[in-house]
């Protein structure tokens, strides 16, 4: 066996430069694997967070919402409470009638509390059947 001991030098070179190429790819294999794990792992955490905030945005408008409807109603009540202060001034000193218990009468809301039945209507025909 004639072997040329320069040929079997570059072999060896080769072989040897090969080695560690493969070795260095997978080293870099390993390390790319970790990193993608790296970041599967921070995107995980990512899309949690972006739920649980979402989630609470969400929550908040829903609250905001309700709140302004809310707010709506207190303006509303305000303004008829107004409206009936305001009333109850320019009628100081003017004695209560009947007619203040129909509807957009300053005694509306309170029947119940000057005649025998709620709504002034039943009343009317009550007071119709024993005169």
């Amino acid at each position: 066996a004639n072997i040329n001991p320069r040929k079997a030098h570059l072999r060896f070179e080769i072989d040897m430069w090969k080695r560690r190429a493969l070795f260095e790819r997978k080293e870099r294999d390993r390390e790319v694997e970790e990193l993608n794990s790296q970041l599967a792992g921070t995107k995980r955490k990512l899309e949690e967070f972006t739920s649980e905030t979402s989630a609470r945005i969400l929550k908040h408008k829903e609250e905001t919402a309700a709140s302004e409807a809310e707010k709506g109603e207190m303006e509303r009540q305000l303004a008829e409470a107004t409206s009936m202060l305001e009333q109850l001034k320019e009628e100081v000193g003017r004695p209560l009638r009947y007619d203040d218990l129909y509807p957009e009468g300053i005694l509306s809301k309170h029947v119940g509390a000057y005649t025998l039945f709620k709504p002034v209507n039943q009343n009317d025909a009550f007071l119709d059947v024993i005169n």
